[in-house]
């Protein structure tokens, strides 16, 4: 972008390119933390994951996943940025995590697509349901055949299958869940809800024994 700046338009506009680039960046990780944030405490609302992540503060803020992921990050990127630089790091991470976000993309697609043939067939709608994700589905295609065959092949480009790891381990937690814990299970999908922050709810208790007199 800097280099087309200073061809067609001027050396002098460049502080305007990279403010935007900042600016836009910065904007990208608040989304993402936010993101990160919200289904840490919803998986902890539910106890998928401990329960302490739902924690709210006096000012109703998610005190405990905001400091997981706080962590988390500084363990994840101080090191590495240490050792390769801050834009080599960030290529690293988002190579890393490309490959998932892709496949969420088109599972969600598809899911369209089933959801509203199967369950929801009398609000199908040909163009919103159909024609709409599966053209998606064929436009992520291109970034996911570029993923797994690169035209370089370095250790970089191995890092998304990473990725592939971490969802074949979410593949046998969900799998765990439905079986063993099926309330917990058809929660799930309740992470992006509106009414996700709220206080976690008091496990319930069974009842007393009665007093024998």
């Amino acid at each position: 972008m800097g280099y087309l700046t200073s061809r067609y338009w001027s050396p002098s506009a460049l502080w305007i390119i990279d403010l935007v680039i900042v600016l836009t960046g910065l904007g990208f990780v608040i989304a993402a933390v936010n993101a990160v944030i919200r289904v840490l405490f919803a998986m902890g609302r539910e106890r998928v994951l401990p329960e302490s992540l739902a924690r709210l503060s006096a000012r109703r803020s998610p005190v405990v996943a905001i400091g997981c992921v706080a962590v988390l990050t500084l363990v994840l990127g101080l090191p590495l940025t240490q050792a390769v630089g801050g834009l080599r790091a960030f290529g690293y991470l988002a190579g890393a995590g490309s490959l998932s976000v892709v496949l969420v993309y088109l599972t969600v697609n598809l899911a369209v697509i089933r959801e509203f043939r199967t369950e929801f067939r009398e609000e199908f709608e040909v163009w919103r349901h159909l024609l709409v994700p599966a053209a998606a589905t064929v436009v992520f295609l291109f970034p996911l055949w570029g993923i797994v065959h690169p035209q370089a092949y370095t250790f970089a480009d191995l890092l998304p299958f990473v990725a592939v790891g971490w969802l074949f381990i979410g593949v046998i937690v969900a799998g765990f869940l439905r079986t063993r814990r099926a309330a917990s299970f058809a929660s799930l999908g309740r992470v992006f809800v509106s009414d996700d922050v709220r206080p976690l709810a008091p496990p319930a208790r069974e009842p007393p024994p009665p007093k024998i007199p």
